[in-house]
């Protein structure tokens, strides 16, 4: 078994420089170097670029929980629903801040299996059953895949936003929210 502490130092160091400059235009070199490793010692514990890319995945990104947003927490209020679900995106956003730099500086290498695309997907099935639903008790009239669809690139384009300002937020985020959500509720409600 692997030292755990080379591999953690390779996965650290990995991280950091993936982040910043991407991983087409960071070497296998560079990343030992940045660990303190030779390089073969590098290839013993990740046999390729690509197993140590999504190692650093696997290893830092804070998974999501939809089953608890979107099962434990909905009250079937519109508004309240929406705005928790805003902030646990943000949450995401946030916690996982250094992963998505890497995703959006690779996204044209690994777009199909990247974190932000799997997340989106599994996302946007979870909203468009809950506006449904919504749709079923009458507080909305548009087609829930739609309301998905929008609800979703608001947040992406809050993703976007918060990734070329780095990550920071230039007015507090729960006003940002509120705001957002209220004027997305008030242009969907039946």
């Amino acid at each position: 078994m692997p030292d755990m502490s080379t591999s953690d130092s390779i996965l650290a160091a990995a991280m950091e420089l993936f982040s910043k400059k991407g991983y087409a235009a960071v070497t296998t070199k560079e990343i030992a170097a940045k660990a303190q490793v030779n390089e073969v010692t590098l290839f013993r514990h990740f046999e390729t670029k690509r197993i140590l890319y999504n190692k650093v995945f696997s290893k830092y990104i804070f998974e999501p929980s939809f089953e608890d947003v979107f099962h434990k927490q909905i009250a079937w209020d519109l508004s309240k629903d929406l705005l928790n679900i805003a902030s646990f995106f943000y949450n995401i956003i946030i916690r996982n801040s250094k992963l998505l730099q890497m995703n959006i500086r690779d996204s044209g290498d690994f777009l199909e299996d990247s974190f932000p695309t799997r997340m989106s997907h599994e996302a946007k099935q979870k909203l468009i059953f809950y506006f449904s639903v919504m749709k079923e008790k009458g507080v909305v009239t548009e087609e829930p895949e739609i309301l998905a669809t929008n609800f979703l690139t608001m947040n992406a384009g809050m993703t976007l936003s918060l990734f070329f300002d780095g990550f920071e937020m230039k007015e507090d985020l729960e006003v940002y929210l509120d705001k957002m959500v209220d004027i997305f509720v008030k242009g969907i409600r039946a």
